[in-house]
């Protein structure tokens, strides 16, 4: 599970299943992934900004099932910020 958390309060959740036949990933390489890669340069950014997100995201190789889980946890975070259902917003975020 990846959480997003943000400075109102407001906590996102997806799922990240580890897919090792697929995509080569395990629970400890998405573990690694965002603790180690996302979590620092995502730290201050505002959720909504999807561009600016995925323009970081990009630098990391790979990854795309946990880069996939913070999206969606994100959007979360988003939708509940609007008091909106998560369907109704996404793919809607500028």
């Amino acid at each position: 599970m990846v959480r997003v958390r943000t400075d109102e309060g407001i906590t996102g959740v997806a799922e990240a299943t580890p897919r090792p036949t697929v995509y080569s990933e395990s629970h400890r390489i998405h573990i690694h992934a965002i603790k180690k890669w996302s979590e620092p340069m995502l730290m201050s950014l505002d959720p909504a900004y999807t561009e600016k997100i995925w323009g970081k995201l990009n630098t990391i190789k790979w990854n795309p099932t946990a880069k996939g889980a913070i999206d969606l946890a994100r959007y979360d975070t988003v939708a509940q910020a609007r008091n909106l259902p998560l369907w109704e917003i996404a793919g809607r975020i500028r």
